[in-house]
This record gives C-alpha cells, sequence and structure tokens, in this order.
C-alpha cells in the first residue's frame, strides 16, 4: 500500500512539474510577443511622426533651421552638400533621388536655380515643394540669387514660413514666432543698407566678377556697368579683361566685385591694368551646418566692407 501511494504521488508531482514548465514558457513567449508589438508600435508612431523636410542647397538651409529651430519631430537635410555653392552644375545622383524618396517637405530658391527640379517632381509625386521665390517679381536671372538682395530675403523667409506653416499645421504657431523673430533680425541688416545707399552709393559704378552679385549691387543703388561671370573651371580671356579695364578708365568712381573664390585672379590681372578700388563679397553659399546665425553675420560683413570701398 506504502508502495503504490509512492508512485501515485511521484506521478503527480511529475504531472505538476511539466505543467508549470509549459506555463513558464508560455509566460516567456507572450511577453516576447507583447514586447516586439509595442517595439512594433512605437516604431511606427516614430515613423509616422518623423517629418522630413530637405532643402536644395545651403541659403535654404539656413533659412529652414532658423523657422524650425525649437521642434522636435522634423529632421532637416540637404540635397546637396554643405560645400557646393550655387547648383548651377549640380547633378542628382541614385543617393540623392533616394533621399528624396524619403522626403515629405522640399524647399527650394526656384526661379530656375534647382534645373533637376522636374525630374524630382516626377518621381514624388505625393513631395510638398515649398518655393522660396514664388510670386516674386524681377528678373529670373536675378531671382536665382535672390538671398543677396535683403529685401529678397526676407520675402524668402516668408514664403517659407507659410509653405511650412501650412505642412506642419501641428507647429504652425511656433514656426511664425521664429519667422517673426528672425526677420526682426533682417530687418537690422535693411537699415544697414539703407544708410549705404543713401550715404555712400550714390551715383557709384560697379564691375561684378560674379552674376550672384548682381542682386546685391542693385539693392545698394549701385550702377552695374557690367558683370563677367566666373566659375572653377573657366578661363578668362584677354578680350573680358580688356573690356572690363575699359569700363574703368570710362567710368569715374567704379569699384570691382568680386567673389575671391572665382574671381582673385581676374582682380589681380585688372589691378596690373588699372587703379581700380575692389571688393571681395561673400556670396553666402557655402557654410557650416548648424549656424543659424551665418547669414546674419556675413551679411553684415559684406555690408561692412562695401561700405569701406565705397568711402575712399
Amino acid at each position: 500500500m506504502k508502495k503504490k501511494n509512492s508512485k501515485t504521488g511521484f506521478i503527480v508531482l511529475f504531472l505538476l512539474g511539466i505543467l508549470v514548465a509549459l506555463t513558464g514558457i508560455a509566460l516567456i513567449v507572450g511577453d516576447k510577443t507583447k514586447g516586439n508589438k509595442n517595439a512594433d508600435s512605437k516604431n511606427n508612431t516614430d515613423k509616422k511622426e518623423d517629418i522630413s523636410v530637405v532643402v536644395s542647397f545651403y541659403p535654404m538651409y539656413v533659412i529652414a533651421e532658423n523657422l524650425l529651430d525649437g521642434i522636435d519631430g522634423v529632421t532637416l537635410s540637404m540635397l546637396s552638400e554643405p560645400k557646393t555653392g550655387c547648383l548651377h552644375d549640380f547633378v542628382l545622383t541614385p543617393d540623392d533621388m533616394k533621399k528624396m524618396e524619403d522626403a515629405d517637405i522640399f524647399v527650394i530658391n526656384g526661379s530656375g536655380a534647382e534645373s533637376f527640379i522636374d525630374k524630382i517632381i516626377k518621381e514624388n509625386a505625393n513631395l510638398s515643394i515649398i518655393d522660396a521665390t514664388k510670386g516674386m517679381h524681377g528678373d529670373e536671372e536675378e531671382l536665382m540669387h535672390a538671398w543677396m538682395d535683403i529685401e529678397n530675403y526676407g520675402n524668402e523667409i516668408i514664403n517659407i514660413s507659410k509653405g511650412l506653416e501650412e505642412a506642419l499645421p501641428k507647429y504652425a504657431t511656433m514656426i511664425a514666432t521664429n519667422s517673426n523673430n528672425y526677420l526682426s533680425k533682417i530687418a537690422e541688416l535693411k537699415s544697414t543698407l539703407t544708410v549705404i545707399k543713401d550715404y555712400y552709393a550714390k551715383d557709384r559704378n560697379c564691375v561684378l566678377l560674379s552674376e550672384a552679385f548682381t542682386p546685391f549691387a542693385k539693392s545698394l543703388g549701385l550702377n552695374v556697368l557690367g558683370i563677367v561671370d566666373l566659375d572653377e573651371e573657366r578661363e578668362v580671356s584677354a578680350g573680358e579683361v580688356k573690356t572690363v579695364v575699359g569700363l574703368i578708365e570710362n567710368n569715374e568712381k567704379t569699384i570691382l566685385i568680386v567673389d575671391e573664390r572665382y574671381g582673385k585672379k581676374m582682380a589681380e590681372t585688372i589691378l596690373n591694368e588699372v587703379d581700380v578700388n575692389v571688393v571681395y563679397i561673400n556670396p553666402l553659399t557655402v557654410g557650416e551646418l548648424g549656424d543659424k546665425d551665418y547669414y546674419l553675420n556675413l551679411m553684415d560683413e559684406n555690408l561692412t566692407l562695401i561700405k569701406e570701398c565705397l568711402k575712399k
């Protein structure tokens, strides 16, 4: 009898052990499944809230960075590299097209600056495009460098701000506040420019060694006698040098405005031929990411340099 009870007890304990083991396995599997579901849910939420704003090149990046300052849930990136400069020779790569596939909003200067825009629109039908120069009046060639005119730069800020507010209604109030703050700082630059225009640039002429400076020179009221558009690959002809020298010799109160990156060599050649005041102006197309005050600081420096040149 004792033997039978012992055997029965053993069987009961054995079955209980199996039951406990199976229960433990079920709990572990359940926790893992629940964990995976939670992880998937979190990832989906992150993807949904992670709005991608891409800009075409550096001047647009600086504006967008100021407008999106302090806003979480939005990532900002550039299609071109910060050192690219203007987009005249920019060619889209497969990596660029992949970046645009993941983008929700694309901010461009417009007016032909982004010659590749049609291809991006064709491949990304749901992409929201914000055109910074939309509705602006003026020569398209000049609007391609609209940021070099402080007034037009302010208009670009307004256009981009409105576009972002419409595309991101959740953040509209913050974007509008950031826009007003940035525009108030731009207003200080406009005041400086007005003083230079009224007291130093009257009846003054200039020759430009970059078409990018046309909006800048005209905003100051300077009379543009001629433009020689230079880049790193183009050779300057003797005829072009002769033409510029002739313009300077035949027009008093003329200054030479140069992009040091491309025009320094030609400027030095011209100085060997004729006495002229030269000023090296920054076209504001190359910089570092994260420098929200880039435009404010560099345009202020440009205004100081042109003022000193005109005073001579």
